[in-house]
């Protein structure tokens, strides 16, 4: 693996922006050596493929279509480093009590606290040049490399590896996919509180050799010469152009496509009395309301997930969610036979709110016949009411809409639940849930304000 020593200790730079990074990424690509994966790294290995020439391959672990970009400012050399680090390890300590809560659309106070710069999405909204220089969305055709994906369902970028590798494909290059049950940090297969079974991790992928053997024969598939390669690998198995995992069944299969064009696409409905069915409702079914509360909001419990220890990613049970008075469940009868989710899962609400904004989450979960619900896959949307300018010139917000039909942000995953054991398919649908990356809703004020929300069955 090739990687740039900063030039000085006090200046690392870890942007593609950067000119260490770029003399490494320079130094890779005239090398023509192969590069394996890292998790941070994945977009600048990408950028120099399509900035610096050509390489001969490359693989990464997790893909997203725009660079994380963090620059680090320099570190005081002074009695005043010790104080600053017991000051930084206790805003790490104390994250989910306390920095998640103060989370601001612009710059974090405790990034404030620490003089610690920001991590570009700062600079992102205020330069979109910039921000549009760092992606690699768009620009997949000039990486004229064979290129292997590897996600997981539960993972918080894994809507970017399957981006990537069907953008590679349609830019035909040669792409491989693997997406197993695993989350960012955690690819063992017992995630949350399922057990996905041994074959499940990473390091067997169904018996095919361990992780990293599978990588290098991937490697010395694209890199080795034909007769060197017929006599290195004539024991190792060749991938699959697609290797999924099928949670449920807990088994791996061999596809030839993403996303796999024998998938139907199949609707459920929202209905009265929390029912869940595929027959749409009737005229005049009626809504669904709840009062919703910014101060207390549904806690993340499970899914793809990227937090501090306190949030476990992955299947969790849902009862302590789906008990609150401000979460609405809709669940089918048991299943007749066997449904498999296999690509994407997507939501639309007819509903309405009263507040300036709301923040929609809906939830797909799989129910066992002991009533357990676990989370398969959710997706988040924010609705805002229009600004509009006040007498005063004051930027205020205009009147919330009495209803619209609300897209949630879908989901990908694969998952088998089977009528054998009586399953049943729930959706949860929540106000809110504590997020990492934006401000609490209707925090629009020193009062944070209260108000109800209206689903419609359509």
């Amino acid at each position: 693996m090739g990687r740039s020593r900063p030039r000085d200790l006090g200046h690392p730079h870890n942007s593609i922006s950067g000119a260490p990074e770029r003399d490494c990424q320079r130094w890779m690509v005239d090398s023509e050596i192969a590069c394996p994966p890292t998790v941070h790294r994945v977009n600048d290995v990408k950028s120099a493929a399509a900035n610096a020439g050509s390489a001969s391959s490359i693989a990464y672990i997790v893909g997203t279509p725009s660079n994380i970009v963090a620059d680090h400012s320099p570190m005081s050399r002074n009695a005043a480093l010790g104080g600053a680090i017991v000051g930084l390890v206790a805003d790490i300590d104390n994250v989910a009590k306390a920095a998640y809560w103060e989370l601001s659309a612009d710059h974090h106070p405790a990034f404030a606290r620490h003089r610690i710069p920001e991590l570009g999405f700062e600079r992102s909204r205020r330069e979109p040049q910039w921000s549009t220089s760092c992606r690699v969305a768009g620009r997949h055709s000039e990486i004229d490399l064979p290129s292997l994906h590897i996600g997981g369902w539960y993972d918080i970028f894994c809507q970017g590896t399957l981006d990537n590798f069907t953008a590679m494909q349609s830019a035909g290059r040669p792409a491989t996919l693997i997406m197993g049950p695993w989350a960012q940090a955690d690819n063992s297969g017992y995630l949350g509180d399922v057990n996905f079974g041994l074959a499940s991790s990473a390091e067997l992928l169904g018996f095919r050799r361990t992780f990293t053997d599978v990588q290098l024969g991937w490697f010395r598939q694209h890199l080795v010469a034909d007769s060197a390669a017929a006599q290195t690998d004539s024991a190792q198995p060749t991938l699959p152009p697609v290797l999924l995992f099928v949670m449920g069944t807990n088994e791996w299969r061999e596809e030839q496509e993403w996303p796999l064009s024998r998938a139907v696409p199949t609707e459920l409905f929202l209905r009265a009395d929390g029912q869940l069915t595929v027959e749409p409702p009737t005229d005049g079914e009626g809504t669904d309301t709840y009062r919703y509360d910014p101060t207390d909001p549904v806690i993340t419990t499970g899914g793809a997930l990227l937090m501090s220890n306190e949030f476990r990613p992955g299947p969790l049970d849902q009862a302590p969610i789906e008990s609150r008075p401000d979460v609405l469940v809709y669940t089918t009868e048991p299943m007749p036979e066997d449904v498999e989710g296999t690509g994407r899962v997507r939501a639309v609400l007819h509903a309405a709110t009263d507040a300036p904004s709301t923040d929609w989450v809906v939830r797909l979960c799989d129910v066992d016949p002991a009533g357990t619900s676990r989370n398969i896959v959710d997706g988040i949307v924010r609705s805002v009411a229009p600004r509009i300018n006040s007498p005063l010139k004051r930027s205020t917000y205009g009147p919330p809409a009495t209803s619209f039909a609300q897209d949630t942000a879908s989901g990908y995953t694969s998952h088998r639940a089977t009528s054998r054991a009586g399953r049943a398919i729930s959706t949860p649908a929540s106000p809110s849930k504590t997020e990492p990356n934006s401000e609490p809703p209707n925090n629009r004020s020193p009062t944070m304000r209260r108000g109800h929300r209206t689903l419609r069955c359509p």
